[in-house]
């Protein structure tokens, strides 16, 4: 497949991670992808964010 889309976790890695390093818990890279994920699926707030992230969101 050459015209193949590469793995949204591969597209927003090169994202430059504004946070301070203390209190970080998680990958700059796998906060964005689940963001986005959870916006293409309708999600809006970021409260239905991190529901649908915790998988507890209601469709």
């Amino acid at each position: 497949m050459p015209n193949a889309m590469p793995p949204l976790i591969e597209v927003v890695r090169p994202v430059p991670d504004p946070r301070r390093r203390s209190g970080v818990r998680h990958p700059a890279a796998a906060v964005l992808a689940l963001a986005c994920t959870a916006r293409w699926c309708g999600y809006r707030s970021y409260h239905a964010i991190a529901a649908w992230g915790r998988n507890d969101a209601e469709p």
